[in-house]
């Protein structure tokens, strides 16, 4: 059977967005926001190894999945995403770019 999954990705979820990342980014408002309407429409949030396993016919895969992740792995992530996926019950991921990790962005 093929499944479609929706991935949502996200570059940086911050309330304060710098003019150059501005079309990458979301406010917590905005991401909470999008949050709601997904958990208002039964999507489940799933990672790549769920995907893998039912593709495999390990595991079974929910009714509407969808994959959310965040590039760059920005402190703003750990702040404000991960509360609003929290409260919705999404988990996501987020990738780090670990020649990166203290410093700042540039």
């Amino acid at each position: 059977m093929r499944i479609t999954v929706p991935i949502l990705t996200y570059q940086q979820g911050t309330p304060d967005l710098a003019p150059d990342f501005q079309k990458y980014a979301v406010t917590p408002k905005q991401l909470g926001e999008q949050m709601l309407w997904l958990a208002y429409n039964s999507y489940t949030a799933i990672t790549p190894d769920e995907l893998i396993d039912f593709q495999g016919e390990r595991g079974g895969l929910a009714r509407r999945p969808i994959m959310i992740t965040f590039n760059d792995g920005y402190s703003d992530c750990v702040r404000y995403a991960v509360p609003i996926l929290r409260k919705h019950g999404f988990k996501a991921i987020i990738y780090i770019v670990t020649s990166r990790v203290g410093k700042p962005s540039d």
